[in-house]
């Protein structure tokens, strides 16, 4: 989560990097401004533990976590507060949707948020869950309605990768998620993968996928899996190296 002040940049001229390994063109272009070189990585995610299920797998995930087996289950992953745009989702609750979130970092979520996401009928699983990836196979979708920086009171309230749009994607979930951070830079719209600026828009993105389009973004996470950041990481560090010598 790049920070950028006026602090971090005046740090940069008295410990200047030989390389600074960004996440978006935008931290990209701040370390270029303060002189240091940079290169583009995603994050990895685990395409093992993260992917697609059978018919009957997801059937009887529903039935162990006692959900409802013919509604459209709504999945998001993360905190509870302003600024994350989450009150979208009383909006996508409804008889035949069922939100689900899993909340992290339960101690610093908004109380009056999460009530009246409570209220409006969606699931709210507070405790620890270990096995997290059963959540993304039981889901039908997944939704990340993050605010951009700007309208967030210029506050960062999340990786300009965001892992748990990843973890779906691998999960070969059909995604409705704001332009946010490096999101569109890496992956185009499409395939399952909705780009939504606004409520109305999101409502709309989740129409279009109820009429059933084919999704295939777990093809578009193959270039974050940990194999092919670590070999891309393996050249960044050898080329560094080889012009220090």
């Amino acid at each position: 989560q790049p920070v950028k002040t006026r602090t971090v940049r005046n740090m940069l001229s008295y410990v200047k990097p030989d390389l600074a390994i960004c996440l978006s063109r935008k931290s990209a272009g701040f370390f270029g401004e303060c002189g240091v070189k940079t290169v583009i990585l995603p994050n990895g995610v685990d395409m093992t533990n993260f992917r697609p299920v059978s018919p009957e797998t997801k059937a009887e995930l529903r039935r162990r976590y006692c959900l409802p087996p013919n509604k459209l289950l709504l999945l998001h992953v993360g905190p509870v507060r302003a600024g994350r745009g989450v009150d979208l989702l009383r909006r996508l609750q409804n008889p035949n949707t069922q939100v689900i979130m899993a909340v992290s970092n339960p101690g610093i979520f908004n109380r009056t948020l999460l009530e009246n996401l409570r209220k409006s009928g969606c699931m709210i699983l507070t405790s620890f869950r270990p096995n997290i990836a059963d959540l993304y196979a039981l889901a039908d979708c997944y939704i990340y309605p993050m605010l951009p920086e700007e309208d967030a009171n210029h506050q960062i309230f999340s990786s300009e990768m965001p892992l748990s749009v990843l973890e779906a994607m691998a999960a070969n979930l059909p995604v409705i998620t704001t332009p946010f951070g490096a999101l569109p830079e890496m992956f185009p719209e499409g395939d399952g993968l909705y780009y939504a600026q606004d409520d109305f828009e999101f409502l709309k993105a989740f129409q279009a996928y109820t009429q059933g389009t084919p999704v295939k973004t777990r093809t578009k996470a193959e270039m974050c899996s940990w194999t092919e950041v670590i070999n891309r990481l393996k050249e960044v560090y050898t080329r560094l190296l080889n012009e220090k010598i």
